[in-house]
């Protein structure tokens, strides 16, 4: 069933200004912090703890909610729950039989990609066993621009199995 009104369909006619931040719930904020600011290097802004009520599960439920700054004001945010069930009502039943196309893409300009890199491959880096990052450097259609790089990473949940191997792609 279709519930667009086709009077209001279309196009808007000014897009959002950027994204404001994309949510994720995680089990352990602490080792996700450690993992964003602590290896990535990117910055813990805001951390809130709350209760609201949960119309879902008819209680309230106690949690934290912390964002990750980009460069540009958006935020990858994260919500921890006091209860382990709340976090386990937030998981997928399964997860996907194809996984990789789940994950967070950073635009970044070439020395920020290159430390992003190396500070992935480090001997510190948890990636091997919590996280698999992909990284991939795509090229403008156009010659006259300069190459932008992305970096990918997917959270390998402990049920999940990591990709096969590295994913380079060319736009």
């Amino acid at each position: 069933m279709d519930t667009i009104d086709p009077k209001t369909a279309g196009l808007l006619s000014r897009l959002p200004s950027r994204l404001h931040h994309h949510a994720f719930v995680v089990r352990d904020h602490e080792a996700n912090r450690r993992f964003f600011e602590d290896l990535l290097g990117i910055p813990l802004v805001a951390t809130w703890c709350e209760k609201s009520f949960s119309s879902e599960l008819g209680k309230e439920i106690d949690f934290c909610h912390t964002f990750f700054s980009m460069a540009d004001g958006s935020a990858l945010a994260f919500f921890q729950f006091a209860d382990p069930e709340m976090y386990e009502l937030t998981q997928a039943e399964r997860p996907a039989k194809i996984g990789r196309y789940d994950h967070i893409a950073f635009k970044a300009e070439p020395e920020t990609y290159d430390e992003l890199k190396r500070r992935l491959s480090g001997p510190a880096s948890p990636t091997a066993r919590a996280t698999t990052a992909i990284a991939s450097r795509s090229m403008s259609p156009r010659p006259t621009d300069s190459s932008s790089n992305s970096l990918r990473t997917r959270s390998m949940s402990p049920r999940s199995t990591p990709p096969a191997a590295p994913m380079r792609t060319r736009n």
